[in-house]
């Protein structure tokens, strides 16, 4: 979908990478699970669940209709979707391990592997999204500045990140550490900055891991220390300035910049994949009120409206969407 502002969607990367997760009591309890909040990024989503297979990437395709794609990517802010996807897959999967063996064969259509799929096209997503944003920014800046903006945000997230990493060692008790161990340094940088950006996010989701382990007590002393929550934020934000400087310099050379079909198409090929996990649960709740749905967050509203559609757009010959066929109020 177009975006009318790049900058806005800049601060709406910054600003969505740590997602906070949880099923509502009285239904985690109903399931037999306590309630689950955890902070999960894109990045360390993807670590956990891993490459994804070929069989469910071929599988989870095999229903999608690239123009329908194109359409439904159309309507959706490309913004709202990297917001709702993290915290999405995670309720997926408290829902899949609330349940016991026989009942998750009830849930059709669904297999933990797809949430692989789903962060892994959400990723290319993030990544298609910091190119079509890098390429306007760039008409707008002169080559050198842009090159001094990269440098500068590698040589600040870097400090800010080996900083917290020596404050963190030294206040984070020993079996905290023994068991979530700190990554040992900032590899990367001005050579790699990719993996600099992925460990400022790692870092700043074990601080927020951490804190989650706090008292009361501890967390009024560790917050008087100044290990507060925006720390996290600014890690987050480091990394992702790193990330958008570097697709601000990579996108002068781009000899073939992303247009918006291929935005919207990417946008479609993320929600057909949440379509496909978020139904197969639905279905299956409908048959036992136990089994639980992973909420669609920032995506419910779209999903309703694809719904409401839904007869008569089987009606209608498939066709190209038009360029004014825009639902979504939010920018990208």
């Amino acid at each position: 979908m177009n975006r009318s502002n790049a900058e806005e969607t800049k601060g709406a990367l910054a600003a969505q990478d740590t997602i906070t997760v949880t099923i509502g009591r009285d239904a985690a309890n109903q399931a037999g699970v306590v309630a689950v909040a955890s902070p999960e990024t894109l990045e360390s989503l993807q670590r956990k669940h891993g490459t994804p297979r070929g069989v469910f990437v071929a599988l989870v395709f095999q229903s999608y209709e690239p123009g329908e794609g194109i359409a439904r990517g159309r309507e959706v802010a490309t913004t709202r979707i990297l917001q709702a996807v993290p915290g999405f897959a995670q309720q997926a999967a408290a829902c899949w391990e609330a349940l016991p063996a026989a009942r998750q064969a009830a849930v059709v259509g669904y297999h933990p592997g797809m949430l692989a799929v789903l962060l892994d096209e959400t990723a290319k997503l993030r990544d298609v999204n910091l190119r079509y944003d890098a390429r306007a920014i760039a008409e707008g800046t002169q080559r050198g500045t842009s090159d001094a903006a990269a440098r500068e945000a590698i040589r600040g997230g870097r400090a800010l990140g080996e900083q917290t990493l020596r404050v963190a060692q030294r206040w984070a008790p020993v079996a905290h550490l023994r068991l979530h161990p700190l990554p040992a340094q900032l590899e990367g940088g001005a050579s790699d900055p990719d993996v600099l950006a992925n460990n400022l996010d790692a870092v700043a989701s074990w601080l927020t891991a951490w804190r989650g382990t706090w008292s009361e007590e501890e967390r009024a002393g560790y917050e008087d220390l100044n290990f507060t929550p925006g720390l996290s934020e600014a890690l987050h934000g480091a990394a992702a300035r790193v990330r958008e400087t570097q697709a601000v310099v990579a996108a002068f050379s781009d000899t073939s910049p992303i247009t918006q079909r291929e935005l919207d198409a990417q946008d479609g090929r993320v929600l057909h994949v949440v379509d496909l996990i978020q139904s197969a649960f639905r279905q299956a709740a409908r048959s036992d009120a136990r089994v639980l749905t992973p909420d669609l967050g920032e995506l419910t509203s779209a999903f309703e409206r694809s719904a409401k559609r839904a007869p008569e757009a089987k009606a209608e010959p498939k066709g190209e969407p038009k360029a004014d066929e825009k639902t979504d109020p939010a920018p990208r």
